[in-house]
């Protein structure tokens, strides 16, 4: 009885040696995605250290998932200091934290108390807005 067997090779040269040999290309692929060790006809240790495309794909989602985590805490923090001055606003407090004068012209306060905050918020018709 006659097999015939067919097999797709890919063809290597160590990188010790310079020896040029085949891995089947099921094989390679398995040791790209593991990166075990595996060894060319003269006995010298190979292995594929660089990541493969599914685990650059998966960094890059990883990385991509903390940037949206990083933004959306940014965007909270950013929310509740506006917040807390607005309330400061309502109540008519200074919005300066190390301010604490209550009046009820706080925006005119501000113009002539803390020229700088004008740099940070517009100052319409005697009115801080955010």
């Amino acid at each position: 009885m006659i097999v015939e067997v067919f097999t797709e090779l890919e063809q290597i040269e160590c990188c010790n040696c310079s020896m040029v040999f085949a891995l089947s290309v099921e094989f390679a692929n398995r040791r790209r995605r593991d990166h075990k060790r595996w060894f060319c006809p003269q006995g010298h240790g190979q292995s594929w250290s660089q990541k493969s495309d599914v685990e650059k794909e998966r960094e890059q989602t990883r990385i991509a998932r903390q940037q949206r985590e990083t933004a959306r805490r940014s965007a909270a923090a950013i929310k509740g200091h506006r917040t807390k001055i607005l309330r400061r606003l309502t109540a008519g407090v200074c919005p300066i934290e190390s301010c604490t004068e209550t009046f009820g012209a706080v925006g005119q306060h501000v113009l002539a108390e803390h020229p700088s905050i004008v740099e940070k918020y517009e100052l319409l018709d005697g009115e801080l807005r955010a």
